[in-house]
């Protein structure tokens, strides 16, 4: 078994290259013996992708929706054919936005997303973005991103608003003044 590990220069794009590969070694008698081969080398270029900082405060509410939104910029030299952006939680609930499509983002352009989350519970609540795209040669890749928050129990509810004045006790109602009946029956 003969192994070489191959540095790819940076300048380099997506395809295949032929590598001329000859291999010299002794036979039984001692000889060399020389053989030259082709090898095909592989290279896939990823996406260059600047991401926003995270979409998510550093605390949510449970129970409270939060929209997220998630942008990026392809700096690279080269169009980006995604096919979708997938959004999944831990500790969460995707309200709104769990699959959208994106479409091609041209080299220098943003791309972006948008999603709605609800923490179901106190603690750790992570958000999974996938983005699912087709490389240069035509193969389904994809580029994950995760962002973390900490989802904590909400305020309690004021029992009374401080900015209405508090309700005054309502005023009894006076005793009737008694009929002139009433007054001559004494």
């Amino acid at each position: 078994v003969l192994t070489q590990d191959f540095i790819v220069s940076g300048s380099a794009k997506s395809g295949v290259y032929t590598l001329p590969l000859t291999l010299r070694y002794p036979n039984a008698k001692r000889e060399t013996i020389s053989t030259s081969l082709n090898i095909s080398l592989i290279v896939v270029v990823p996406p260059e992708l600047q991401f926003t900082d995270s979409p998510l405060p550093p605390e949510v509410f449970m129970g409270e929706p939060v929209g997220i939104g998630f942008t990026f910029t392809n700096i690279g030299k080269s169009d980006v054919n995604f096919r979708s952006a997938e959004v999944s939680v831990e500790n969460a609930e995707v309200l709104d936005g769990q699959t959208v499509f994106i479409g091609t983002v041209k080299a220098g352009e943003e791309g972006s997303m948008a999603a709605t989350v609800m923490a179901s519970g106190a603690g750790p609540v992570t958000v999974t973005v996938t983005l699912n795209y087709i490389d240069e040669l035509s193969q389904p890749r994809s580029i994950v991103r995760e962002y973390e928050s900490v989802a904590v129990e909400p305020p309690p509810m004021p029992t009374e608003d401080p900015f209405l004045p508090t309700p005054e006790p309502p005023t009894p109602e006076p005793e009737p003044e008694p009929t002139f009946a009433e007054m001559l029956g004494k």
